[in-house]
């Protein structure tokens, strides 16, 4: 038995196999595989997509680069927000 009479076989029967293949169940775990490559090839050539998760990614960096500006602005949000509730709840 040679690669070649081998691989002619296979080839002979490409069409054969492929339907036999077809006809089998898939495993759980197949599905997810599949899914998950679909997913990703989607998540890869979309564009749009791209351009969001770059943003995001961006964003997330520029938060993380400005925590401390980013707490001190907080902390006067939270202040003036909890001030006009204690009037709200005083006037009431």
């Amino acid at each position: 038995l040679t690669t070649d009479v081998v691989v002619k076989g296979l080839l002979s029967q490409g069409d054969a196999i492929g339907k036999e293949f077809a006809k089998t169940t898939r495993t759980m775990s197949q599905a997810f595989q599949e899914a998950g490559n679909n997913l990703t090839k989607f998540l890869g050539e979309n564009t749009t997509i791209k351009s969001t998760i770059s943003a995001f990614s961006d964003a997330v960096i520029a938060v993380s680069k400005n925590l401390d500006e980013l707490s001190s602005a907080l902390t006067v949000i939270t202040a003036v927000v909890g001030s006009r509730y204690v009037a709200a709840l005083a006037m009431a």
